[in-house]
């Protein structure tokens, strides 16, 4: 039977950890097995270890792992580093596995003739997400996320693990580190196999006003996503789309037509040009509109959401097009997006 370690990357406190480290146990317990779990800390304020009863999961072998805070996929890599199984599979540590994930998992690797990768899929629970509580949601024949997949050790190798350049220290910000896992797995010849029936539960986040603007900021590694796997990028945007536009483009649209616009209306205002003015005003609206839609899809919106979503469709856009923009010049690249 091949052997088996789960991967945690974590920075904050413990608590979040411990309802997956809980799940964890049960699973093991089910499967009748011990279940080895490499907890990475990725340079919490407080050291993760000391809020880890490790008592409170007989079922589990806990090690904790720990180095300057280098986000996600320095996380992981150190859990690779620290690792000797034969596969290792990746959760996030505000995920929480399906009752069964550890028992389907088994039997996956038992069967893995051929197969490099498997990925699981993330739901977000039935109560659903609001515009300003961030949960993400996984559908892996699409999106390729990290936070419920699992490699085997040797094609971790063969790629390098994962790439740390997806981090912004300064502000503690993170993306695409896990597409960019799979999109140089594929340029490696190695086979990723979609596995529907891993399925991980992420859910929401506490919710905050500023959670749209954040989440906007992320975009900034877009470029670089493009930049190394520009062929790739476009195609799974072109699997999402409405129509001929790409969920991607619309977002970006719906931002930058939004920036202008406002840009046509205050110069009109300034220059007390009527045509300028009405053209603004419409585009303005108009985009405000787009925003609303491309920050609340998917989600749950409520009627006392309404103002708080108003506001931030005027603020993300902002905040998206600074970052992407940096973005473009501090990775000296623009993409096409489609």
């Amino acid at each position: 039977m091949p052997s088996l370690d789960v991967v945690i990357p974590a920075y904050g406190d413990a608590s979040r950890l411990q309802r997956l480290l809980e799940r964890l146990n049960k699973e093991a317990g089910a499967a009748g097995t011990a279940l080895d779990v490499i907890v990475s800390d990725d340079g919490s304020p407080e050291r993760l270890a000391e809020g880890i009863r490790r008592d409170a999961y007989p079922h589990l072998s806990i090690r904790v792992v720990r180095g300057p805070n280098g986000g996600p996929g320095a996380a992981r890599n150190r859990g690779i580093a620290e690792s000797s199984a034969d596969w290792i599979a990746f959760l996030d540590a505000d995920t929480v596995p399906e009752a069964g994930w550890l028992v389907t998992l088994q039997k996956l690797v038992d069967g893995s003739d051929g197969v490099d990768a498997y990925e699981g899929s993330v739901g977000v629970p039935a109560e659903g997400a609001t515009p300003f509580s961030h949960a993400t949601q996984i559908e892996n024949d699409v999106a390729h996320g990290g936070a419920n997949i699992t490699y085997r050790r040797k094609a971790l190798d063969v790629i390098g693990g994962f790439s740390e350049d997806f981090y912004d220290l300064r502000r503690r910000m993170h993306f695409r580190e896990d597409i960019d896992l799979y999109f140089r797995a594929l340029d490696a010849g190695l086979r990723v196999v979609p596995a529907h029936e891993l399925v991980a539960l992420h859910p929401p986040l506490d919710a905050s006003l500023w959670t749209p603007l954040l989440l906007a900021r992320r975009y900034y590694f877009d470029v670089l996503l493009d930049k190394r796997h520009a062929e790739r990028f476009r195609e799974l945007n072109l699997a999402r789309r409405v129509g001929p536009i790409s969920l991607r483009a619309g977002r970006h649209g719906a931002a930058m037509g939004h920036v202008a616009s406002a840009g046509l209306l205050l110069g009109g205002l300034a220059c007390r040009n009527g045509v300028a003015v009405s053209a603004g005003a419409v585009g303005f609206v108009g985009s405000w509109i787009a925003n609303a839609v491309a920050i609340s899809w998917g989600k749950s919106v409520r009627s006392v959401d309404a103002p708080a979503l108003a506001l931030a469709s005027i603020g993300v856009p902002w905040a998206y097009a600074w970052h992407y923009y940096r973005g473009v010049v501090r990775f000296r690249h623009r993409p096409k997006l489609r």
